[in-house]
C-alpha cells in the first residue's frame, strides 16, 4: 500500500491489518480518520487513516477485505512440559465472502484442517446449503498429559477425516461483512483410525478403527468491530454447538494396568458447548485507548472421551478474534489442547490499553472449573479442578503488513515437574500473502 500525495515512505512500513477479519466497514467508517487531529480515536480494521510513524507522516486508504489470504507462524513454549516444551505453530487462512450468498473459510496446516463452504439456496442471504470438512492426521504417536507427564505406554497413532453436509440460515446483523447470524444443521460421516506407537504397551488394546456418524447443530452471532491490527475493539459475539455422535463399531480399549475405557459408555456420545464474548470502552475515560473485555466458555458432555471431547488448552488467545475461532475455549498457561474435559466453565476478565496507535497491551485473568485426569494409585482418575491463570499479551504492527503477538501466561493450577504452577509463552507472526 502506497502513501497518498506527497507523503513519503521509509524502510519502516507498518501493519495496517493482519490475520483476522472485521473487513467491511460501515459507510461512515470509510471516511479518513486523521490521528494527528483526533488522537483519542482508534483506527478500525480497514478504515482509511492518516498518522505519524517515527516522525514521518503516512496515510492509508480504505480496504474492504472480503478476500483474505493469510499466514500464521510461531511457537508455544511451556517449560517443564513432558513430551516437548516447544510446539511450533503454523497455519494458512483463507476467507472468501464476495457477497451475502457465498462464504468460504479455510484454516489448514496439513495436520489439523478445517473447511467451511456455504451457498444461499436462492443466491441471496437467508437459507443456504453448507459443506464442511475436518481432519486431524498427526504423523506420529500421541499421548495424553497427566499433570504435564505423558505415559509412553498409552501413546497412540490416531486421527480422523470428517466431511459434512447440511442446511443453514445466514443473515447480516451489523455493518461489518463478518457481522453475521448463522445457524447450521449438519450430518457428518467420519473415519477414525488408530495404530500403535513405538513405545505403546503390548498390553494396550487399541480402540477399533471405525466409521463415525455425527449430527451437529451450531449457532454463531458476531457483532464485533476490530481495530487496526484485527483485535476486537467493540461489540459482542456468542454461539453454541450441539453434537451427537455414534461409532459404527467400538470395543473396550486401554491398558488394564493404567486405565481401561469401556465401549458401552463412549460408543454414543453427546456434547453441548457455548460461549459469549464482549468488549467495550472503559467508563472512566472518553478516549478509545482503554477497553474492558469479558468472555465465558462452557461445555458439558455425556460419553465423551479423548477422541470426541472439545479440547481446552492454551496457546494463541483467539477470544474475540476471527468469526469462528472465538468459540475456542482458551485456558492460558496450559499447553495447546492439554485437557479433554467432560464439563468446563471458564470466565475471562481483561483490560486493554493502547500503547500507541498500532500497539496494544492486554492483561487478564481466566478462571473456572473443569474435570481432568490426575495420577492415582492405579494409573489415573478423573478429578474436578478449579483452574486459574493470569495472562499478558502485547500485540503490535510489524514490518510490511504483518502483526507480532507475544503472550505470556501463568497457570496457577497447572502441574509441571511435580510442582504446582506453570508458565507458557506464545510468539506469533501473522500476515497476508
Amino acid at each position: 500500500m502506497r502513501p497518498r500525495s506527497n507523503v513519503t515512505s521509509r524502510v519502516w512500513p507498518v501493519v495496517v491489518a493482519a490475520l483476522g477479519l472485521g473487513a467491511g466497514l460501515a459507510a461512515q467508517q470509510r471516511e479518513l480518520l486523521d490521528l494527528t487531529q483526533r488522537p483519542e480515536r482508534a483506527v478500525r480494521a480497514g478504515q482509511p487513516f492518516r498518522a505519524v510513524l517515527f516522525g514521518t507522516p503516512m496515510e492509508r486508504p480504505f480496504r474492504d477485505r472480503r478476500h483474505v489470504d493469510a499466514w500464521d507462524l510461531g511457537f508455544v513454549n511451556s517449560p517443564g512440559l513432558d513430551g516437548g516444551e516447544t510446539l511450533p505453530l503454523a497455519a494458512l487462512y483463507l476467507w472468501r465472502h464476495p457477497d451475502d450468498g457465498h462464504l468460504l473459510r479455510v484454516l489448514a496446516n496439513g495436520v489439523d484442517n478445517e473447511l467451511f463452504y456455504a451457498a444461499a439456496l436462492d443466491g441471496e442471504r437467508g437459507a443456504e446449503w453448507v459443506a464442511t470438512f475436518e481432519s486431524f492426521t498427526w504423523p506420529g504417536a500421541l499421548g495424553e498429559r497427566v499433570d504435564g507427564e505423558v505415559d509412553e505406554r498409552e501413546k497412540l497413532a490416531w486421527g480422523y477425516v470428517r466431511p459434512g453436509l447440511g442446511i443453514g440460515w445466514r443473515e447480516q446483523v451489523g455493518p461489518q461483512q463478518d457481522n453475521m447470524f448463522a445457524a447450521d444443521l449438519l450430518g457428518e460421516v467420519g473415519a477414525l483410525y488408530f495404530g500403535r506407537g513405538d513405545e505403546t504397551s503390548a498390553a494396550f488394546v487399541l480402540p477399533e478403527s471405525t466409521v463415525e456418524f455425527r449430527v451437529r447443530a451450531k449457532v454463531r452471532y458476531d457483532l464485533l468491530t476490530h481495530n487496526i491490527i484485527e483485535l476486537p475493539h467493540e461489540g459482542v459475539a456468542a454461539g453454541a454447538d450441539i453434537v451427537y455422535g455414534r461409532r459404527a463399531s467400538w470395543r473396550d480399549w486401554g491398558d488394564p494396568a493404567i486405565a481401561r475405557e469401556a465401549a458401552g459408555g463412549t460408543r454414543d456420545y453427546a456434547q453441548v458447548t457455548a460461549y459469549a464474548f464482549g468488549i467495550t470502552g472503559a467508563p472512566w475515560t472518553d478516549t478509545e485507548a482503554q477497553r474492558l473485555v469479558g468472555a465465558v466458555h462452557v461445555g458439558a458432555g455425556d460419553g465423551v472421551d479423548r477422541f470426541s471431547a472439545r479440547r481446552v488448552g492454551g496457546g494463541p488467545d483467539t477470544r474475540g478474534g476471527e468469526f469462528e475461532l472465538t468459540s475456542r475455549p482458551v485456558l492460558p498457561g496450559a499447553s495447546v489442547g492439554e485437557y479433554f474435559p467432560r464439563h468446563y466453565a471458564l470466565l475471562y476478565l481483561g483490560y486493554r490499553v493502547e500503547v500507541t496507535w498500532f500497539a496494544f497491551l492486554d492483561l487478564g485473568v481466566t478462571t473456572g472449573p473443569l474435570d481432568r485426569d490426575r495420577p492415582a494409585v492405579a494409573g489415573r482418575a478423573r478429578s474436578d479442578s478449579w483452574m486459574t491463570a493470569a495472562s499478558a499479551r502485547l500485540s503490535s504492527g510489524f514490518f510490511g503488513n504483518t502483526r507480532l503477538q507475544l503472550l505470556t501466561a501463568y497457570g496457577f493450577d497447572e502441574v509441571r515437574n511435580g510442582d504446582r504452577g506453570g508458565w507458557s509463552v506464545t510468539l506469533q507472526f501473522s500476515g497476508y500473502f
